[in-house]
């Protein structure tokens, strides 16, 4: 058979009752086995798209008044069992990948080593992230004037620019 479709091969009919089925849940439920305890994945899963549960952005889902209890596609469930990862990255981490070594990996590997633990920092001309205590991050990073000289021209600075999204 051709690459190509033809118009024929389609077909038009009544809309399906579920969107995926038994397949993608248990695909869903195996990616976020892999990211948490079964516990874990019990109760981030069973709350995805429901009324006392947590909306994922940007989903299609209905809000009827009556739920199943797997309201919500493959992509969404991964997101929420990476969101509610038990795997974390620390300074050792950071020790071990240089920024460099970082911008070189694809996205889904860096998502895939866990959430940071600990504030970290990355200094003029340094290689690799080190390690910073929240009140140092928040007083040098984030709560420092503006520079007169950037706020008088509308120039953002680096300083500036982590002012500004902290603001809003």
């Amino acid at each position: 058979m051709s690459s190509k479709r033809r118009r024929a091969d389609f077909r038009v009919g009544a809309p399906e009752s579920v969107a995926a089925g038994r397949k993608a849940v248990e695909i869903s439920t195996a990616f976020a086995l892999g990211e948490m305890e079964p516990v874990r994945t019990s109760r981030v899963l069973g709350r995805l798209n429901q009324a006392r549960g947590f909306d994922c952005p940007g989903c299609a889902w209905s809000e009827a008044e009556h739920r199943s209890a797997t309201e919500f596609c493959e992509n969404r469930a991964k997101v929420a069992a990476w969101g509610a990862t038990t795997k974390t990255v620390d300074a050792a981490f950071f020790a071990r990948h240089s920024v460099d070594d970082l911008q070189q990996r694809q996205d889904h590997w860096l998502e895939a080593q866990g959430s940071i633990t600990s504030a970290m920092h990355l200094k003029p001309s340094a290689t690799h992230y080190s390690p910073i205590s929240w009140a140092d991050a928040l007083s040098e990073l984030v709560l420092v004037p503006l520079d007169s000289t950037a706020a008088e021209s509308n120039t953002p600075t680096s300083k500036s620019v982590v002012i500004r999204q902290c603001k809003q």
